[in-house]
C-alpha cells in the first residue's frame, strides 16, 4: 500500500509538470499566432516605393506597433540586409536617398520612426554602417544594370 501511495504521488507531480508545460506552450503558441498576424499585415506595406509612402509609413509607426514593424523588416531582410534591402526599400527610393542626405539626395534619418525601426531590425553592432553599405551596394547594382542595358541598346542601334 505504501508503494501505491509513492507511485500516486510521483504521478501527481508528473501530471502537474505536464499541465504546466502545456499551459506555457499554449500561451507561446498564442503569442506566435498573434505576432504572425500583425507581421503579415505590416509586411504588405513593403517595399516602400516613393517618398510619399515613406512619409506615410513613418507617421504610422508608434510605440504600440513598433515591434510588429521590426519583426516584419527582420522577416524581409532575413539577416542579410546587404542582399535583401530591396525587400524593404524599392530601387527608386534607394537611389534617391542616403542616410545623411548628402550629394543632393534625401536624408533617410529624417524619417526618425522608420529609421529607428530599420536600425533595430538590423542585427549588428553597427547597424548604421550595415544600412549604409547595403544602400551603396544596391545603388552599385542598379547603376551597373543601367550601364549594361545602355551598352546593349547602343550595340543594337549601331547594328541597325
Amino acid at each position: 500500500m505504501n508503494e501505491f501511495k509513492k507511485l500516486r504521488k510521483i504521478l501527481m507531480k508528473q501530471n502537474a509538470m505536464v499541465v504546466e508545460t502545456l499551459t506555457n506552450q499554449s500561451s507561446l503558441i498564442k503569442r506566435i499566432i498573434r505576432h504572425e498576424t500583425v507581421s503579415s499585415e505590416v509586411i504588405d506595406e513593403f517595399p516602400i516605393n516613393n517618398q510619399e509612402e515613406l512619409i506615410d509609413l513613418d507617421s504610422k509607426i508608434n510605440k504600440e506597433n513598433r515591434d510588429g514593424y521590426v519583426a516584419a523588416i527582420k522577416t524581409l531582410i532575413r539577416n542579410q540586409i546587404q542582399k535583401n534591402i530591396k525587400n524593404v526599400l524599392a530601387e527608386s527610393v534607394i537611389v534617391d536617398f542616403n542616410l545623411d542626405g548628402t550629394h543632393g539626395k534625401g536624408r533617410l534619418k529624417d524619417y526618425k520612426d522608420f529609421y529607428c525601426v530599420l536600425r533595430e531590425a538590423v542585427e549588428s553592432d553597427e547597424p548604421d554602417k550595415c544600412i549604409r553599405q547595403a544602400m551603396q551596394n544596391a545603388k552599385k547594382r542598379h547603376f551597373q544594370a543601367v550601364s549594361a542595358y545602355n551598352k546593349k541598346v547602343r550595340v543594337i542601334v549601331k547594328a541597325d
